[in-house]
């Protein structure tokens, strides 16, 4: 509700060769995901179909603040022949997968009726700590 946003993160690619457990459900049961970058403008929290990812860093910096609403898992990354000709080597970091469990406008991290990412105030403060220019941020 109050000063709680959505942001829809940078989208650097797309799910690739995931194990889905349902691909009907919205979103998507995923058990084993897979992101294929395709792009990537740098920044830390990433999207793909209702599937966020996140670099170590901000992982990290996520559990020492013990912001709630999420869970995370590995999450193998993989480079498209497009993304070699754009960036030639260009070095990815490690990423998890950020698996959204929260409770709207109750925990910090949680899924709009869309499926958009939604973000209470505590969470947009680390947030804005890290790489996230490329992401749209409006009100929840």
């Amino acid at each position: 509700m109050k000063d709680f946003v959505m942001i829809h993160p940078e989208v650097a690619g797309t799910i690739a060769k995931s194990d889905f457990i349902d691909k009907m459900a919205r979103p998507p049961k995923i058990n084993q995901l897979v992101y294929e970058f395709r792009g990537w403008l740098g920044d830390d929290l990433l999207t793909s179909i209702a599937t966020f990812i996140v670099t170590d860093r901000l992982r990290t910096a996520i559990e020492i603040e013990k912001l709630t609403g999420v869970e995370f898992d590995d999450v193998k990354t993989v480079i498209s022949d497009q993304f070699m000709e754009l960036y030639g080597n260009k070095t990815i970091p490690k990423f998890y997968w950020m698996k959204i469990t929260g409770v709207q406008y109750v925990d910090d991290f949680s899924l709009s009726s869309e499926n958009d990412l939604l973000v209470s105030p505590n969470g947009m403060n680390l947030l804005k700590g890290f790489q996230i220019s490329n992401a749209e941020v409006s009100i929840g």
